[in-house]
């Protein structure tokens, strides 16, 4: 996951999947996870994440997990519409800083600026987004923001939508996944949107690693091979292309494509590098390790794909 997203969720099972892995991805992995949620949301997160197996019990009494009311805080640095800057970032710190330990990355899940969205508050909730751009830009941690998809009907909600996602560093539009809980037999599409920036190849890989943790725990072999696929499609179209990227992933039964589509129409060649040479390597290592790939022009551009594990099944 990268370190400010923003989802558009179309159903509230949806919202409670996203969400749900996103908690239990930190948690499992010793991180410290804070959902700031509504009352409502924060019941349907902990059946989900129980029916996950997780002691959502004891993950809140070690620290590892904790819940905040949203319109509570919400009301600490808010007034008729208003947000108080200085009492909106003391809020926010005090919060952070009641999880901060020493090299254990925090999570972040919050559902203040969709509460400041839904009441018609527009240009405050995308002050409550910069807010929290800053102090990503200060403090290590992450955050996830969700919205409803159909939230920004009319024109001015939809200029607010593009600012929303202007002021995130990947915008996701997961499609709903089966009922009951997500194993290799199951079918997944997803996919998420990056800027052409420095980190978004470590954005873009640790995105698929998010998506595919539960699909494919039991395969680490397919897990590795996707993240590096990813991370070498993602790096060529910052470096080549210089524009910003979609990456995709499919998922049914035991095979997985991942697609990388930019907004460069030029076609990658798979190259023949010397030892000497920096770059060149790439695309033949994607080859290596995939069942089969191929180039496609789209309209303005082209995407790259790549198919996993459907040779392990056979």
């Amino acid at each position: 996951m990268a370190d400010h997203t923003v989802v558009f969720y179309d159903d509230e099972p949806e919202l409670v999947r996203t969400v749900g892995h996103y908690l239990a991805a930190a948690v499992r992995a010793g991180e410290r996870a804070i959902a700031i949620c509504t009352d409502a949301h924060r019941l349907a997160f902990e059946a989900s994440l129980a029916d996950d197996g997780m002691d959502v019990g004891a993950a809140v009494h070690c620290g590892l997990l904790r819940f905040l009311d949203a319109p509570a805080v919400l009301a600490t640095f808010t007034s008729g519409g208003d947000i108080d800057p200085a009492a909106c970032r003391e809020e926010l710190e005090s919060i952070l800083d009641t999880v901060a330990e020493p090299g254990r990355p925090v999570r972040v899940f919050g559902e203040l600026v969709v509460l400041l969205w839904d009441a018609g508050q527009l240009m405050a909730a995308i002050r409550l987004e910069e807010l929290w751009g800053e102090l990503l830009a200060e403090r290590a941690f992450s955050l996830l923001c969700t919205y409803p998809a159909d939230l920004a009907r009319g024109e001015s909600r939809a200029l607010a939508r593009a600012q929303v996602c202007d002021l995130h560093d990947a915008v996701l539009h997961p499609s709903p996944a089966p009922a009951g809980n997500l194993g290799r037999s199951a079918r997944i599409s997803r996919s998420a949107e990056f800027d052409a920036s420095r980190t978004a190849p470590g954005e873009a890989r640790r995105w698929v690693a998010d998506t595919l943790g539960t699909w494919a725990q039991a395969d680490h072999e397919l897990l590795d091979d996707a993240a590096l696929v990813v991370t070498e499609l993602a790096t060529n179209a910052v470096l080549h292309t210089g524009s910003p990227f979609t990456v995709a992933v499919r998922c049914e039964g035991p095979s997985l494509r991942i697609s990388v589509s930019d907004a460069n129409p030029t076609l990658p060649v798979l190259g023949d590098p010397s030892k000497m040479d920096r770059f060149g390597r790439g695309l033949g290592m994607v080859e290596r390790l995939s069942d089969q790939w191929g180039v496609e022009p789209l309209p303005g551009g082209k995407v790259v794909w790549v198919e996993l594990g459907t040779e392990r099944a056979r």
